[in-house]
């Protein structure tokens, strides 16, 4: 065998093996590509599951004029209400628009109790899937509405501070004082599209039936006579629970259980 051709032998065998290192190079490469964008994809859909959405409308205006106390009890007992959002939203904004529209071939064909769920209730999924993640948190959920909007449940003021990740302090505004919390609630965002609204973070504000202030006031109450020539500008008037049903005919109503 000739030098010149086992030299050209070498350089065939170096060539081949410089290519094989090469593809195996890129192979390597492609290889490590392809991970880690799995491994970013899997972190950024674990950071998406775990991140935290604000719910809007839930805040309290009323701290801003208030002078903070301290940190209300961690032991204190809440009531809360979970309000979740209606399937099908701008179909319901439709129908609730034609109800209404005397030129619609839907006006005043209201729909059932039993046909509102069917059509705009939250699914039992739904409803379990809030109810699921309230009871991971330690609360207590006492009762879920009939069409599925509402989910009432008991938790103490730590467990709603943690699941909700917020602070709910005392406050005092004039001669009451009054707790709730600092920010507006968060909550996963895998449930952002089910929770619109968390009723009973706070009582800043109290409603009395002027029925009730009546009667504690002195002032006359419904069903009281007031002559025309008594001068009672500021005098309050409002309706019992009775004074209504009467008022509206809503008796049958009432006993047919609507």
């Amino acid at each position: 065998m000739s030098p010149y051709f086992v030299v050209r032998l070498f350089d065939v065998e170096s060539y081949m093996q410089r290519k094989f290192v090469h593809k195996c190079a890129i192979a390597f490469v492609a290889l490590l590509v392809v991970g880690v964008g799995i491994m970013s994809f899997q972190l950024m859909a674990k950071a998406q599951q775990n991140g935290r959405v604000p719910v809007k409308g839930q805040t309290v205006p009323l701290i801003s004029h208030a002078r903070l106390l301290g940190t209300a009890s961690g032991s204190q007992q809440l009531h809360l209400s979970v309000g979740l959002q209606p399937r099908n939203q701008q179909e319901l904004n439709t129908l609730l628009y034609n109800l209404y529209d005397s030129r619609s071939s839907l006006y005043h064909h209201f729909l059932s109790p039993q046909e509102f769920v069917d059509e705009f209730g939250p699914t039992p999924q739904q409803q379990q899937q809030v109810t699921s993640y309230l009871q991971s948190q330690g609360f207590h959920v006492s009762s879920v509405s009939p069409n599925g909007l509402l989910i009432d449940a008991n938790a103490t003021v730590s467990q709603a501070e943690s699941a909700f990740q917020i602070s709910i302090n005392t406050y005092q505004l004039g001669a009451r004082t009054f707790y709730a919390n600092a920010s507006a609630p968060t909550i996963p965002s895998t449930l952002s599209s089910l929770i619109i609204s968390i009723g009973g973070l706070d009582d800043s504000v109290k409603l009395h039936p002027l029925y009730h202030l009546q009667h504690h006031s002195g002032k006359p109450g419904l069903g009281t006579r007031v002559s025309h020539n008594t001068h009672a500008p500021h005098a309050q008037s409002g309706l019992g629970p009775a004074d209504l049903a009467g008022a509206y005919d809503a008796g049958p109503l009432q006993q047919a259980d609507f």
